[in-house]
């Protein structure tokens, strides 16, 4: 009967229970996962228009990206959700395709990180310079920021596919000086510096 009890709880080990530990450090856990959602929902929700879909759909992005990332998840560190340069690549598809294909670019793009992973490829990324990486984040950036140019200004315009078919649609456009946005501008900045 006692080596019955002693084999049950060597069982137990953390290799046979995964769920062990689990609530171990719940407080850290909780506040970590608060954070990331704090930051991580209103992110989703502007890539998601900066890619040309409704913010709705960032929004369930992120929730079934945090769920499906916690239960298969191997890091204690990692955050998952949504990138600039999923949203870059997306407005492309978003204005080809329309957004009924944008699941099989999600699909695609999983099935090429899963195949990286199982072939152990993420090491090579300690290879990639670091002005390779800064050069490549600050190019999302512009993009983004182009793209939200339209917004400023009140234009409603079609998504358009490439990047300066849309920026020139942007410069070119004869309704930008009879919109509000100069205006709404203009009185934000007298609430802030109210002038005589």
């Amino acid at each position: 009967m006692a080596q019955a009890v002693s084999l049950a709880s060597n069982n137990q080990s953390p290799k046979n229970n995964p769920f062990k530990g689990l609530f171990s450090n719940f407080r850290g856990d909780l506040t970590g996962g608060l954070t990331a959602a704090v930051v991580a929902l209103p992110l989703a929700l502007a890539f998601a228009v900066a890619s040309g879909v409704e913010p709705k759909a960032g929004l369930y992005t992120a929730i079934v990206a945090g769920v499906v990332a916690a239960v298969f998840g191997g890091s204690p560190v990692q955050i998952t959700g949504t990138t600039g340069a999923m949203a870059v690549v997306l407005v492309g598809i978003v204005a080809k395709y329309g957004i009924e294909k944008v699941w099989i670019a999600g699909v695609m793009a999983g099935i090429i990180q899963i195949a990286l992973g199982v072939a152990k490829l993420g090491r090579l990324v300690k290879f990639i310079p670091y002005p390779v990486t800064a050069g490549f984040t600050n190019g999302i950036a512009v993009i983004i920021f182009c793209g939200q140019l339209n917004n400023f200004f009140g234009l409603h315009l079609p998504n358009q596919e490439h990047f300066l078919q849309a920026l020139w649609q942007t410069v070119i456009n004869k309704e930008i000086g009879h919109n509000n946005c100069f205006d709404s501008t203009e009185d934000a900045l007298h609430q802030i510096m109210p002038v005589g």
